[in-house]
């Protein structure tokens, strides 16, 4: 309940419920302050002043009401203000404590005392429980739920799950809204797009930086599930819209220090059971994360009071979680070590698998390979690609921000996000990898840089204009720990460099973006119409499967370390994969790509007070993605052309939007809408018709004409405990098949060898 404060006499004031104020739509990283003042006949008062006054910053703004008695303060800072209402012949109105958050609208309506009556009428104000005016289903998640509420990480769009109608979107990492994919969200920051157009993700994305934007720089967002604004779009799911913390005139600041070891974490417990069962992995009994480490800091305050401001943050991440390669054929019962007893060439303890009734005994000779190859070939599996290995990750965020209140008229501010991210054996981001190998694994480097800069100008009482911009760089790279080709042996392990890798750039995106803003009000309408313009240079550098892949897949692990270490050391042909596949770029060499794509909308909106129970919202905006055309479509068929000639740009994304929130009765609000909504086409969709394409890469694949399935055959009347298989020669290839272990075209990056 409002508390009042008379400097004469106490005076009970109530919010007038028949006024008509128009109310304006939702605002990209900024709040709005409305409402209609009346006198105490409960006449309108027009020509009333109306002084909007930051309480942290001091930056004030003065308004008129129009002659039906409204007023409207849009591009407002989030924050908390101070609203003072007078009018000729009036008392004052000091409405104290009046809160703005991001994308809402403040309603504060007056009622003037007769200056004989009160000259100073203090009203201090509660936060709103319902919001009467909002038509869109949205929450905003406050500075004070974002500072105190624990998350794992301390990845602030976390809370975004606190959202109804938000869940999970699978495993992804990803936050599906309405159960539609995450990747048709958008993501703002500071009113700029802080999507990565290349994976239709938040920048920093869902397995690779633990976050971009440090929780220490974030004030407060807004999560808007359906019928938003025609000012918001891009997105088939939700927005998130968020807004990062400014200096006042008080200096602020926090450190903060997160320290996290096995002693402080229990088991999972699914994992727990899992691994103490007979022949359970004990691996699940203990902590994948040894020590992770968040530290940093953050402080705020006045360069020059009521002028100028700043506000600061640093944040550290730092983790060990090894990753550990592990090969199945390791029981109780076989190892990779007993596979020397294949090829060393002993004369007892042979290799002996089946049973003791059928047992399957195995020679331990194989033509051209020596005891010493043997034994290098076994401890290269067991020494170099098995075991835990260390995954050690290092993350730096330095996030400046500057106000300006360059006049009482025009807000000025500007930030810069400078991220490096590196881990090595990153790559794949498992705890345990079954028959893989270290060297199929690879560090990954993120480069995040971002410069925005937004200027807010109240143009007159009653209207303004926004501009916001970015200039930004998202470079993610990652190396490989070995050169191609990638060798497999099904149910043993696999080594070498990894299909996916190296990535030269996946993306470099850089952005340039521009959006302008302009709202006004006429009567009962609260009218707004911008443009956004957001350019994305686009710059990949992949080659996927171009190491080579070479699949050693035969009936038993025995027949494929078999079949591998002929081909390993170039004996008996050479040749004895099951199959043998890549990809090759004769015109770019490693997968690159250079392109730009436009982004472009446009927006009109008009918030319409009907009544003062009534609010209705109509909207419409257009979207445009432009994309080059490909350059070299694949005309070896009809089909082929068909689909690798033409990016069909989509020029019927107009969106109408409507919506409505009733008020019936005080503590009742009624709201609807009807809206269409797009969400945009990832740009690794675009890379994928202009290169994948079978011009810029080309698949190469070869299959043995007639698998080696059986390296070893039965011998009839074997001598007991004497080997009763005998090593034979298997399958056959095309005369251009490569060579086991050397891929057709030069993978990018050495080849692993065995020494």
């Amino acid at each position: 309940m409002n508390q009042l404060h008379a400097s004469k006499r106490r005076l009970a004031l109530a919010a007038c419920l028949l006024s008509v104020a128009p109310l304006p739509a939702q605002n990209a990283a900024l709040g709005s302050i409305a409402g209609i003042v009346r006198d105490a006949s409960g006449a309108v008062v027009p020509n009333a002043t109306v002084t909007v006054t930051n309480s942290g910053t001091g930056a004030s703004r003065t308004l008129t009401t129009d002659t039906d008695g409204h007023y409207t303060a849009t591009f407002l800072q989030p924050g908390t203000y101070q609203v003072v209402l007078s009018g000729t012949g009036y008392g004052k109105i000091d409405q104290r404590n009046v809160t703005v958050t991001v994308g809402s609208t403040n309603t504060v309506d007056a009622t003037l005392p007769n200056a004989s009556v009160s000259t100073d009428v203090v009203v201090t104000t509660d936060n709103i429980l319902i919001d009467t005016d909002k038509t869109q289903s949205s929450q905003t998640i406050g500075q004070q739920l974002v500072s105190n509420l624990p998350v794992n990480g301390r990845r602030w769009d976390n809370f975004v799950l606190l959202t109804p109608n938000v869940a999970p979107d699978g495993n992804s990492g990803l936050i599906a809204y309405r159960g539609i994919s995450g990747i048709y969200n958008t993501n703002l920051v500071d009113g700029a797009n802080n999507q990565q157009a290349f994976f239709s993700e938040a920048r920093g994305r869902s397995v690779g930086a633990p976050y971009v934007y440090p929780l220490d720089a974030i004030q407060e967002f807004e999560s808007s599930v359906s019928s938003y604004s025609a000012e918001l779009g891009q997105s088939a799911g939700g927005v998130v819209n968020a807004i990062t913390k400014s200096g006042t005139n008080a200096f602020h600041g926090d450190l903060f220090e997160y320290f996290r070891t096995p002693g402080f974490n229990a088991l999972d417990p699914l994992n727990k059971y899992q691994g103490q069962l007979p022949g359970g992995n004990r691996l699940l009994l203990t902590q994948p994360v040894k020590v992770q480490h968040q530290f940093g800091a953050s402080v705020g305050g006045p360069v020059r009071k009521d002028k100028l401001f700043f506000h600061v943050t640093y944040d550290g991440y730092r983790r060990s979680n090894p990753i550990t390669y592990l090969s199945t054929y390791n029981t109780g019962t076989t190892s990779i070590q007993q596979l020397a007893g294949l090829c060393d060439q002993r004369s007892s303890g042979f290799v002996t698998r089946g049973t003791a009734a059928a047992p399957v005994i195995y020679p331990s000779v194989i033509p051209g390979i020596s005891p010493a190859q043997c034994t290098a070939a076994v401890n290269f599996i067991s020494s170099t690609q098995l075991g835990a290995f260390n995954r050690n990750t290092t993350q730096d965020i330095y996030f400046p921000r500057l106000d300006w209140q360059a006049t009482a008229k025009t807000h000025l501010s500007a930030s810069f996000l400078f991220e490096d991210l590196k881990i090595p054996n990153g790559y794949n981001s498992s705890t345990t990898v079954p028959n893989g190998g270290v060297s199929q694994n690879g560090g990954i480097n993120f480069h995040q840089r971002y410069l925005t800069a937004n200027a807010e100008t109240a143009l007159t009482s009653r209207s303004a204009n926004v501009v916001h911009f970015q200039w930004s760089r998202d470079l993610e790279t990652a190396g490989t720990n070995s050169g191609g080709p990638a060798i497999s042996l099904t149910n043993l392990f696999a080594y070498g460099e990894t299909s996916a890798l190296p990535r030269g750039a996946f993306p470099d995106e850089h952005r340039w973006q521009i959006t302008d803003i302009y709202s006004t009000v006429r009567g009962r309408h609260s009218l707004k119409t911008g443009v956004d313009v957001n350019l994305i240079h686009e710059q990949i550098q992949n080659l996927f499967q171009g190491d080579g892949s070479f699949t050693y897949n035969t009936g038993t692990a025995e027949f494929n370390f078999s079949n591998w270490v002929q081909d390993v050391y170039q004996v008996n042909g050479g040749r004895h994969y099951n199959s043998f596949t890549q990809v090759t770029d004769p015109i770019t060499g490693s997968g690159r790509d250079d392109f730009w794509n436009k982004n472009l909308d446009i927006f009109v909106e008009d918030n319409w007070k009907v009544t003062s129970t009534l609010l209705l919202s109509l909207g419409a905006r257009y979207d445009v993605q432009l994309v080059p055309q490909p350059d070299r479509p694949n005309t070896s068929s009809i089909v082929a052309n068909e689909y690798t000639s033409t990016i069909n740009t989509d020029f019927g994304m107009g969106a109408p939007r409507f919506g409505f929130s009733w008020n019936p009765h005080e503590g009742t609000v009624l709201r609807g809408g009807y809206g269409l909504f797009f969400g945009l086409t990832s740009n690794s969709t675009f890379y994928t018709i202009r290169r994948e394409n079978g011009v810029y890469q080309q698949q190469y694949n070869v299959n043995a004409t007639t698998n080696p399935n059986s390296p070893y055959v039965a011998i009839a009347n074997a001598p007991t405990g004497q080997p009763n298989r005998l090593f034979q020669q298997s399958g056959s290839y095309v005369p251009f098949a490569p060579q086991g272990g050397i891929p057709a075209f030069t993978p990018p990056g050495p080849a692993p060898s065995i020494k």
